[in-house]
């Protein structure tokens, strides 16, 4: 793991923020990668009825909040509109127009008892996502979740700071922290570069339950805590 250092935390936001103005509603995860971690997880916890509180850090637009918010539930009807939608970019506007919005109505912030996003840039605001670094969580978000996603570690400006602060989310319970990588050079808007399994093992010990290599253009891993 290499990392390109910033000259201070400022110019470091302001360059991840102008980042996700140009990316904003582009994500690479798909409605298929979340019911894939969701069956690996339930297989673990071999359980079919699981009350899931989910946190995505670095979340864009929101719209991996959004697929596992739906990917995550017990509601079999959502999961199988979502199947029949997310084939072709015509339905996927009826999920972003209709069925995400409907489906955001019930999200309180007080309950912590769906999915919740984390974004550097205030375009992104919503009811389920925070406008923060992810390395400045408020306190009162310790021991909240039990499953946290990200695949935007690489845009972190200080790795271990970064993974100390996501391990306070998790609750005391089991957690799964499910990472996403990519093995490229350091850059300004990725800072963590070279990333390997060893360097994501080590910062978030536990079991690894699952992993594999270039999955959705990008490598995964699972880590039961």
């Amino acid at each position: 793991m290499e990392i390109k250092k910033h000259k201070d935390i400022i110019s470091y936001e302001k360059i991840q923020i102008e980042r996700s103005r140009q990316k904003f509603d582009f994500c690479k995860v798909s409605y298929n990668d979340v019911s894939r971690w969701q069956k690996i997880i339930k297989e673990d916890l071999k359980k079919n009825h699981l009350n899931f509180r989910i946190c995505c850090l670095g979340t864009r637009s929101g719209k991996e909040v959004d697929l596992f918010r739906i990917g995550f539930s017990n509601n079999l009807f959502l999961k199988l509109i979502m199947r029949m939608f997310s084939i072709s970019k015509i339905l996927e506007k009826f999920l972003q127009l209709i069925v995400y919005p409907i489906n955001r109505k019930k999200i309180s912030f007080d309950k912590m008892d769906y999915a919740y996003g984390v974004e550097i840039n205030p375009d992104a605001k919503r009811k389920d996502i925070l406008i923060a670094n992810f390395d400045l969580l408020p306190k009162d978000w310790d021991n909240k979740f039990n499953v946290i996603f990200s695949n935007s570690f690489d845009q972190s400006m200080n790795p271990i700071k970064t993974s100390e602060q996501w391990k306070t989310l998790a609750e005391n319970k089991s957690t799964y922290f499910i990472i996403c990588f990519s093995y490229t050079e350091p850059t300004l808007t990725d800072p963590v570069g070279y990333i390997t399994f060893e360097d994501i093992k080590s910062l978030f010990p536990g079991k690894v339950i699952y992993c594999s290599k270039n999955i959705s253009t990008y490598h995964e891993i699972i880590i039961k805590n």
